[in-house]
C-alpha cells in the first residue's frame, strides 16, 4: 500500500506518524513547499517528502507561505508545482493508494482534476481536511 500526504509540513502537528501506524504502507509521498526534499525509512515505511506544491498543473505556482495557512495565492511567490492527477494516474497502477489532503484550499481544485481524470473511484481512501478554496483565476483542468 501507498499513502500520499499533500499538506505534511510539520506544524506543531505531525500527520505522516499517524498515517503510517494506521495505514503501515510500504511508501509514503509527502508534498508540501514548506518542506525539505528527504528520503528516510520510518519503522518500516520508505518515507519521501518533497517541496514541491501538488497541483493542476506542473511548473510552478504562486505560493503564499505563512505556517498553517499556507496556500496557492496570486500573492505569494513562485514555487515548483507538479500535476497531481497525472502522477497519481500512475501511481494508482502500481498499488492501493490512501490519499490525505490537507492543503489549505487547494483540496477544490486537486479533488475537481482527480474527478476529471476519473481518479476518486480508484482509491482507497480519501482523507479531506476542508478550507476555504483558495483564489485562483482558473485551475486549468
Amino acid at each position: 500500500m501507498i499513502v500520499v500526504d499533500v499538506g505534511c509540513a510539520n506544524h506543531g502537528v505531525d500527520s505522516i506518524g499517524p498515517l503510517i501506524e494506521r495505514f503501515q504502507p510500504d511508501v509514503l509521498y509527502g508534498f508540501d513547499p514548506n518542506v525539505d526534499d528527504a528520503s528516510y525509512e520510518q519503522g518500516e515505511t520508505l518515507v519521501e517528502l518533497s517541496s514541491e506544491a501538488a497541483w493542476v498543473h506542473g511548473g510552478s505556482v504562486l505560493f503564499r507561505s505563512d505556517r498553517s495557512a499556507s496556500q496557492v495565492d496570486q500573492d505569494g511567490d513562485e514555487v515548483a508545482c507538479f500535476n497531481f492527477a497525472v502522477w497519481l494516474k500512475d501511481l494508482l497502477e502500481k498499488d492501493e493508494v490512501v490519499v490525505k489532503l490537507d492543503c489549505e484550499g487547494a483540496e477544490f481544485a486537486l479533488i475537481a482534476a482527480m474527478r476529471h481524470h476519473r481518479l476518486l473511484e480508484r482509491l482507497k481512501l480519501l482523507l479531506v481536511e476542508w478550507h476555504f478554496p483558495c483564489h485562483v483565476e482558473t485551475w486549468d483542468l
